[in-house]
């Protein structure tokens, strides 16, 4: 799975490519981390209820998916090594 985020003023792009077998309601998952990190009031430039949310987000290759299974298993523990969860409303969403 790759997806990743990119943030700017009243904007949060979701791209890339995963693999699943459910819908994912991606607006709702941007609205709520948006607001879960602090931007609660849209006098600040930024909040969960007005920014725009652009989602450009496919199916993984099978042959990618199999691949990024395979590293998993061989690693043991299931994440990325970059999988980590940051919040800081100067840096991300």
């Amino acid at each position: 799975m790759a997806c990743e985020t990119a943030t700017t003023t009243g904007l949060v792009l979701v791209l890339g490519e995963i693999t699943t077998s459910t819908y994912v309601d991606f607006q709702a998952i941007v609205r709520d981390t948006v607001k879960e990190i602090g931007y609660t009031n849209a006098e600040c430039g930024f909040d969960y209820l007005t920014c725009g949310t652009l989602v450009s987000v496919k199916e993984q290759s099978p042959d990618i998916a199999m691949g990024v299974d395979d590293a998993l298993e061989t690693r043991g523990d299931g994440k990325s090594s970059s999988a980590r969860r940051e919040l800081g409303p100067a840096t991300r969403a």
